[in-house]
């Protein structure tokens, strides 16, 4: 809804710092409650970019751009749009973002460029691609992987939610980071609510219900878990209790 856009777009800006929001240099479009055939909605993007030589357009989502006969699983019908939306960089310093879905069903395991949904270019055409993962829904944690052709390569970062801001958690762990969310810190975590493990009793009952490998366990998640706020050691035995809660009753999953 437009309203609603533009009040998002003045708290992006307050986050920036920008108090002023030039509308000669950004514009927007809106096609809520309005359908424009693809066609002539890539001609007027296109005429409105050259011709103000804009830096950065944003598509969202790049499905309003399908025309009837598209088929997002042909590599050459989304070749002919992405060669089409190339066109409209106006200079050499200029970029366009757009943002795409993933197929439904379990994404784990897969590489960053083989998430979109379609075909293989989208992945695979793009100069970076940006793949935001669930981690944990209830809990608003998400990572971004990051998969680039002509930039240094940037680690995944750790989300987590607060309302309409993200912010950076360095919580996360390295198989989450990469997109294995089925192997999660919280359920190392409830079984250690549930009683008092070592290391190795935690590792085995770890793989029982996960299948991870014991070097997994111990390269990728228990430099993080040891550290946790919440997770106590007595006598070798390892136990979590949440914070700001007096007692625990723990199930194991």
């Amino acid at each position: 809804i437009p309203n609603e856009f533009q009040s998002r777009v003045k708290s992006v800006a307050r986050e920036l710092g920008i108090d002023h929001l030039d509308h000669i240099s950004f514009k927007s479009l809106s096609l809520h409650k309005r359908y424009v055939a693809p066609d002539e909605l890539m001609d007027a993007i296109e005429n409105i970019v050259t011709r103000d030589k804009y830096e950065l357009v944003i598509l969202d989502s790049l499905y309003r751009l399908y025309g009837p006969r598209t088929d997002e699983n042909s590599n050459a019908d989304m070749l002919r749009l992405l060669t089409r939306m190339e066109k409209m960089i106006s200079n050499p310093n200029s970029a366009i973002v757009f943002s795409h879905h993933s197929p439904k069903g379990d994404q784990t395991g897969k590489r960053s460029i083989d998430v979109a949904a379609g075909g293989g270019a989208l992945g695979r055409f793009v100069a970076t691609c940006i793949t935001t993962r669930i981690v944990d829904e209830e809990g608003k944690r998400y990572s971004l992987e990051f998969t680039s052709r002509y930039h240094r390569r940037k680690d995944s970062l750790g989300l987590v939610m607060e309302g309409a801001r993200a912010v950076v958690d360095d919580g996360f762990n390295q198989s989450e980071l990469n997109g294995n969310n089925r192997y999660n810190n919280q359920a190392i975590l409830n079984l250690m609510a549930a009683g008092r493990h070592t290391p190795a009793e935690l590792q085995k009952m770890v793989k029982e219900q996960t299948g991870m490998s014991k070097s997994t366990f111990y390269d990728n998640y228990w430099p993080t878990i040891q550290e946790m706020e919440g997770v106590s050691c007595l006598a070798g035995r390892f136990s979590y209790q949440p914070v700001n809660q007096g007692t625990v009753t723990g199930t194991t999953t």
